[in-house]
């Protein structure tokens, strides 16, 4: 019995002995995880702050896009705009010029009908001087002859 005590102390002892590394092993492990969870939530927290401050660089990045976009928009209507005034300004002038030039050609038309004009003229007087310096003569001629 004193043997069995002995052997039964013994084996107590070894148990104690390995429940005791096992708690010790147990109270390192419970140590480990309570700071890996401090180092978890710390981790935590900077994803936490890190998605709002993405979310803030989100939000004025869009508010840039957007604002970006109507000025984009407004500058291509500004120039739609003012490429149809262009358009319109050249079609008017054009039109102008259509009509300078059809102007132009009634005055060069009308310019040659008073040149033929003014050689018929010439010509008539050139024809009455003839005639007269011929009559001139004629009178001179009788006159002579009266003499």
């Amino acid at each position: 019995m004193e043997n069995g005590n002995s052997v039964l102390r013994g084996e107590k002892d070894i148990l104690t002995l390995k429940f005791d590394e096992l708690s010790n092993k147990h109270s390192s492990v419970l140590s480990e995880l309570s700071a890996s969870q401090s180092q978890c939530n710390v981790l935590r927290r900077q994803i936490s702050e890190y998605d709002d401050r993405l979310r803030q660089i989100n939000d004025q990045h869009q508010i840039v896009v957007d604002d970006m976009k109507n000025q984009l928009t407004s500058l291509l209507y500004n120039h739609e705009t003012k490429e149809k005034s262009h358009i319109n300004m050249i079609n008017t002038l054009e039109a102008k010029l259509e009509k300078l030039t059809n102007e132009n050609n009634e005055l060069n038309k009308l310019l040659k009908l008073h040149e033929s004009e003014l050689e018929h003229l010439r010509t008539v007087e050139k024809v009455t001087v003839i005639q007269r310096t011929n009559e001139d003569k004629f009178m001179q001629t009788v006159d002579d002859i009266q003499k």
